[in-house]
């Protein structure tokens, strides 16, 4: 496991609800990645916290928590709404979007984003990419997968990924038990996790043993779960972070790839035995990788040039 170091920064007055309280500030690193705790000197309970994907949370009382979850106060589906990448043209049915051709515009990664059997970088002209998007498809059952030296190299238990867990591998046995091969075991565990993961707005920083004992949270957390099981099954998997349509604009998404023979993107989220093709990869990799994400918030857009499955609708007699 990689190391994490907590600091004792200094001690702090801090105002929460009008109340002013003794703190004191710890930060927490993980690979760079910074989590600031304000920390009630008096009675050691967690008042604010902030976090490296840009929430703030503060200590609450259960009736004002309570008017946020209900709409009554600004929530999650407000900060997700202001974050989200704007379409230049709907998508009318995006779980059943096939292929597609788009230009990213942006800066940053947009001249870096990864190629994949479904990915195809066509064009780079100064901070726009143009891109061949196309859904995956579950492959016939395979052989166990030949793990060359980019597959060895890629870590199996992490911080946010215990793999190792006892219960996280009884349950990945479990899961896979009836599986004659790699795909049915990735099918299997993809389809486990959504049928047991509360779909929930998470704020917290992901972590698969967490999901696993909450059994909720968002797709970070239902990634961050399938992976760790593929992992404890001897599957190969990483995470892979995008964007990808729902309601009218491309959201900030997370799902796994497992290696099955070759990656097979899914979507445990949507219940996707595999992706569809609005799902847009940006990047690979846990949370060290994701906060690059961070520089693109606000700057980027879709412009969509071909829906190729509308087309092949169109000219269906």
């Amino acid at each position: 496991l990689d190391n994490v170091i907590v600091r004792a920064v200094r001690r702090e007055p801090l105002q929460v609800r009008g109340r002013s309280y003794r703190t004191v500030l710890l930060a927490v690193d993980y690979h760079g990645l910074e989590v600031k705790s304000w920390i009630d000197l008096e009675d050691g309970q967690m008042l604010r916290q902030e976090t490296p994907m840009g929430w703030v949370l503060e200590a609450s009382t259960p009736e004002d928590a309570l008017r946020a979850s209900t709409g009554d106060a600004r929530g999650g589906e407000d900060m997700l709404t202001a974050m989200a990448v704007s379409s230049s043209k709907p998508i009318a049915d995006p779980r059943s979007s096939r292929r597609l051709v788009l230009w990213l515009r942006g800066t940053g990664l947009t001249n870096q984003v990864p190629v994949t059997h479904r990915q195809v970088i066509n064009h780079v002209v100064a901070d726009a990419t143009e891109l061949t998007m196309s859904a995956d498809t579950v492959p016939p059952p395979m052989s166990a997968p030949i793990l060359g030296d980019a597959l060895r190299r890629l870590p199996n238990a992490t911080v946010f990924i215990q793999s190792g867990h006892p219960q996280i591998i009884r349950t990945a046995r479990s899961i896979t038990a009836g599986s004659s091969s790699s795909v049915e075991a990735a099918l299997a565990i993809n389809a486990w996790v959504n049928a047991h993961g509360k779909k929930v707005l998470t704020v917290s920083l992901p972590s698969a043993l967490d999901e696993f004992k909450q059994r909720e949270g968002d797709c970070n957390e239902h990634t961050y779960l399938a992976v760790a099981l593929a992992r404890a099954s001897g599957l190969p998997a990483k995470v892979m972070v995008g964007l990808v349509y729902h309601k009218g604009a491309f959201y900030y998404h997370a799902w796994p790839a497992i290696h099955v023979g070759r990656w097979l993107e899914m979507d445990p989220t949507f219940g996707q035995p595999a992706v569809d093709a609005t799902h847009i990869a940006l990047l690979e990799g846990e949370l060290e990788n994701q906060m690059k994400l961070m520089s693109l918030l606000g700057r980027l857009q879709v412009e969509l040039v071909e829906d190729m499955t509308q087309a092949v609708k169109k000219a269906k007699p």
